[in-house]
C-alpha cells in the first residue's frame, strides 16, 4: 500500500500517543503532515516528532479547514463535544477520516454525519477499534461458525475499575455530561457496538437505568479533606491522587495531570489541578453505575452492566499453580524438570487450553545463568517441555524486576529465602549484585534473617546478651524446655535447609512489632545490605540522563513493611542522584507475564502494555 498523509486534529493523548506513535513505528504506512491543537507544548511537540512544516502548525480545527485539500485523511481526536464541526468540514472537503468515538451527542448530528458520508466516495471511520482486537474477534468467529450453536443471551460488563473511574470520570475530562457526554455514550458506546456486532441484527428493545450514588459529598467520610494533599485520611483512601500519580510518573495515568513528568510537576499538579481533588468534592455528574437490557431483532437477548466499583478492569488470572522449587542447583535437573512440567500442565488444564496454543512464555528460573554451560542445558529442557522454542528462560531476579518496576528501567532488590539485586538502565544494560548463595553472602535474605534468630536467642539463652521478648517468642513457638532444644530442632527437624531457617525470620517480625531491640537492629543491618547492593547497581548501571532512579523492592522479607523499608529509605537519600522507592506494581508471576507481553507485542504496543500493567495492579 501507499504512504498515507495525514492531517491530525486534537494532539492529546489519544491522537499523539496513539496514533502518532503509529506513524513514527510505521514510517511506510502513514505521514503526519499537519496538525491542530490549541494546546501549544502538545502542538510544538507533535510537530517536532513528525517534522511537520510552521504553515501547517493550526491552533485550532477551523484554520486546518480554511486551507484547500492538502492531504489524503485526517484524524480526527478532539474532545467529546467537538466531534462534528470538524467531522463535518472534514467530510465537505472530501477528506478520508477516521473519527473518535462518540461520533456525537447528538442524534440529529450523528443522523447529518451519516448522510454527508453516504454521499462521498472516501472512507469514514469511527474508532469502535475492540472489533478488531483478538479477544473479540476470536468470539465473533467462534460465533458465526456456530460452533457453539445459536446464541441466545448474552450477559456483557464494563468494569471500568475504581482508580480509573476515580481519574478519568470523577476528576478528569469526562467527569460532567455537560462538558463531555453521558457516560454510556463516551464510555460504552464500544459495548454496545460489541454487542451489536456479536448478535448480527438490530436492537428492537432497549431499556437502562444508572444512578451517580457514591462519588458525591454526602459520601465524604469524616475527617477528609478537600484536596489529597491535606487529607488527614489519604494513606487509607483507594482514592488517593497521591498514592496513583505519585507511583506513576511517566506513565498513564499520571501523563494525563501534566504536560513535564517529573515528580515536582506532578506533586504540584496534585496540590493545585483538578486531579488532586477529593473525589467527594468534585463537580462531576456522571453515573457511577448503569444497568441496561436489549433485545434484538433476531430474538437474542443481553444485558449489559456497567460499574465503577471494581477492583480489574480487564485481564483474568487463568491458572495458578504453585508448586515445591525449581532451583536445580538444590535439587537436580531432573526434578527441575519434573516441577517445570507439572507446573505448566496444571496452568494449562485450569485455563482449559493445551500447551500448544501457548505464544510465547518467560521462565523465571533461580540460579539461570550463574553457571554458563548449565544454561544450554536449562533451555533444552524447556523446550523439551513447550515442544517449541517460543520461550526465554531468565534468571528469577529479572521476573522480579519485571513485576515490580511494569518492565521499566530501575533497580529491584528481592530478598527471600535469598537476596539479590537486579537492574537494567535506559539504554537496556542490565546488572545483577548480590545473589551468591548461603555460604558467600545473602546477606538481608529470610535466610540471613533467621540464622540472627538463632543467634541471637543462643546468645540470650547463655547470658551473653539480655533477654528480650524475641527469646520468649521463640521458646513459646517451639516449646522450648530447655536451651538446646532448639539446637535440635534447627539441625534435626528443619535438617539445616536454607528454606526451613528462612521461615524464623516471621519470629523476627512478630518481635520487631513489640519494638525488640535487637529484631529491630537486624533489620537496619538488613536495610544496609540492600542499600549496599543499590548503590553498586547504581555504579555499574548508566543513570546519568535519568531525574530520578526507580527503585522497587519484592519478596517475604519486605512484608516486614516499615521495620525495613523506613531504614532503606534514610540511606537512599545517600545518593546523589534522587531515588524514588516505590511499591512494587505487581508481583513476580505477573512480572513473568508482563515481560513475555513486551517480548511479544514489542514497542509498538506499548499503551496496550502500559494500561495491563496499571489494571493488573490495581
Amino acid at each position: 500500500m501507499s504512504k498515507i498523509k495525514v492531517g491530525l486534529i486534537g494532539a492529546g493523548q489519544r491522537g499523539k500517543d496513539v496514533y502518532g506513535n503509529y506513524a513514527l513505528i510505521h514510517p511506510e504506512h502513514i505521514e503526519f503532515v499537519a496538525v491542530a491543537e490549541p494546546n501549544e507544548i502538545k502542538r510544538k511537540e507533535f510537530s517536532e516528532k513528525h517534522n511537520i512544516k510552521p504553515e501547517y502548525q493550526f491552533e485550532s480545527w477551523e484554520e486546518f479547514f480554511e486551507k484547500e485539500k492538502f492531504c489524503d485523511a485526517v484524524i480526527i481526536a478532539t474532545p467529546d463535544r467537538v466531534h462534528f464541526e470538524p467531522a463535518k468540514l472534514a467530510l465537505e472537503k472530501n477528506y478520508h477520516i477516521l473519527l473518535e468515538k462518540p461520533m456525537s451527542n447528538d442524534p440529529k448530528e450523528v443522523m447529518e454525519l451519516g448522510k454527508l458520508a453516504e454521499k462521498n466516495d472516501k472512507v469514514f471511520m469511527i474508532c469502535h477499534v475492540l472489533r478488531y482486537t483478538p479477544f473479540f474477534s476470536t468470539i465473533k468467529s467462534i460465533i458465526d461458525s456456530g460452533e457453539i450453536g445459536d446464541i441466545m443471551s448474552i450477559q456483557h460488563n464494563e468494569n471500568i475499575g475504581y482508580f480509573h473511574f476515580g481519574h478519568s470520570f470523577v476528576r478528569g475530562n469526562w467527569r460532567n455530561s455537560d462538558l463531555s457526554s453521558p457516560l454510556m455514550l463516551q464510555k460504552s458506546c464500544h459495548d454496545m457496538d460489541i454487542l451489536l456486532w456479536l448478535v448480527g441484527a438490530d436492537c428492537t428493545k432497549i431499556a437502562s437505568f444508572g444512578e451517580l450514588s457514591y462519588f458525591k459529598k454526602e459520601s465524604k467520610p469524616e475527617n477528609a479533606g478537600d484536596r489529597c494533599v491535606n487529607c488527614q485520611i489519604e494513606n487509607q483512601c483507594p482514592y488517593s491522587a497521591v498514592q496513583l500519580y505519585y507511583n506513576n510518573v511517566g506513565r498513564w495515568p499520571t501523563t494525563a495531570i501534566c504536560e513535564i513528568q517529573t515528580i515536582e510537576e506532578v506533586k504540584k499538579a496534585v496540590a493545585e489541578g483538578p486531579y488532586g481533588r477529593c473525589v467527594y468534592e468534585c463537580d462531576n455528574n456522571v453515573v457511577d453505575h448503569q444497568s441496561t437490557i436489549l433485545e434484538f431483532a433476531n430474538n437474542v437477548t443481553a444485558t449489559f452492566n456497567l460499574s465503577a466499583f471494581t477492583n480489574k478492569v480487564m485481564g483474568k488470572l487463568l491458572g495458578h499453580a504453585v508448586k515445591p522449587t525449581c532451583h536445580y542447583k538444590q535439587t537436580s535437573l531432573d526434578k527441575f524438570e519434573q516441577v517445570i512440567s507439572e507446573g505448566i500442565e496444571e496452568v494449562c488444564r485450569q485455563s482449559r487450553i493445551s500447551i500448544s496454543e501457548i505464544d510465547f512464555s518467560v521462565i523465571g528460573i533461580p540460579g539461570y545463568g550463574e553457571i554458563e554451560k548449565d544454561v544450554h542445558i536449562i533451555d533444552e529442557t524447556v523446550k523439551r517441555i513447550l515442544g517449541k522454542n517460543t520461550f526465554r528462560c531468565v534468571n528469577d531476579a529479572v521476573v522480579a524486576w519485571a513485576g515490580s518496576l511494569g518492565c521499566k528501567a530501575g533497580i529491584n532488590i528481592v530478598a527471600g529465602t535469598g537476596a539479590i539485586g537486579y537492574g537494567i538502565d535506559p539504554k537496556g544494560n542490565m546488572a545483577r549484585s548480590s545473589g551468591w548463595g548461603p555460604f558467600c553472602g545473602d546477606e538481608g535474605s529470610a535466610y540471613w534473617l533467621g540464622k540472627k534468630v538463632i543467634e541471637t536467642f543462643s546468645k540470650q539463652s547463655d547470658g551473653r546478651l539480655k533477654k528480650t521478648p524475641l527469646y520468649d517468642i521463640v521458646s513459646s513457638e517451639f516449646n522450648i524446655k530447655s536451651d538446646f532444644d532448639l539446637l535440635d530442632i534447627v539441625v534435626n527437624k528443619m535438617e539445616m535447609k536454607r528454606d526451613k531457617v528462612a521461615q524464623l525470620a516471621k519470629l523476627l517480625y512478630r518481635a520487631a512489632k513489640v519494638n525488640d531491640e535487637f529484631a529491630l537492629e537486624a533489620y537496619i543491618q538488613a536495610a544496609y545490605e540492600h542499600y549496599s547492593t543499590i548503590h553498586s547497581l547504581i555504579e555499574k548501571l548508566d543513570f546519568k540522563n535519568e531525574e530520578r532512579i526507580l527503585v522497587s523492592y519484592s519478596g517475604g522479607v519486605f512484608n516486614a513493611g516499615k521495620y525495613i523499608l523506613d531504614s532503606l529509605k534514610i540511606l537512599l537519600k545517600k545518593e546523589s542522584k534522587p531515588i524514588e522507592l516505590i511499591t512494587p506494581i505487581l508481583k513476580p508471576v505477573f512480572g513473568a507475564a508482563l515481560y513475555a507481553l513486551t517480548i511479544k507485542l514489542g514497542k509498538q504496543n506499548a499503551d496496550i502494555i502500559e494500561n495491563l500493567i496499571t489494571e493488573q495492579a490495581k
